[in-house]
C-alpha cells in the first residue's frame, strides 16, 4: 500500500486552491458575458447609426434625381414650346434613326 504523499493539510490546500480557481474562473466569466453585453449593444447602436445615415442619403440622392428631372422636363416643355418645328423636325429624325436600326437587325 502507497503513504500518503501529500498529506491531510496539502489535500486541504489543494482543495481551498480548486474552489479559490473556481469563483475566479467564474467572476472572470461573469466579467466577460457583461463586456460582451456592452459590446453588442455598441455594435447594434452602430449598425442603426450606419442604416439611419444610408437612409438619409439614399433620400436626399432621390429628392436630387426627382429635382433635376423635373428641370429636365420643364426646359425641354419650354424647348418644344418656342420651337415647335424645330422639335418636331428633331423627333421625326430620331424616329427614323431608330427604324432603320431596329429594320437592319431583323
Amino acid at each position: 500500500m502507497k503513504a500518503n504523499v501529500i498529506g491531510e493539510n496539502g489535500v486541504e490546500s489543494v482543495k481551498d486552491a480548486a474552489r479559490s480557481l473556481a469563483r475566479d474562473a467564474s467572476s472572470d466569466a461573469a466579467e466577460l458575458g457583461g463586456d460582451l453585453g456592452h459590446l453588442k449593444d455598441e455594435i447594434v447602436s452602430a449598425v442603426k447609426q450606419a442604416f439611419a445615415s444610408a437612409r438619409e442619403t439614399g433620400s436626399d440622392a432621390c429628392e436630387n434625381a426627382v429635382d433635376r428631372t423635373s428641370e429636365v422636363a420643364k426646359k425641354l416643355g419650354d424647348s418644344v414650346t418656342e420651337n415647335p418645328l424645330t422639335s418636331i423636325a428633331v423627333a421625326a429624325g430620331v424616329g427614323l434613326l431608330l427604324g432603320l436600326f431596329m429594320f437592319r437587325r431583323h
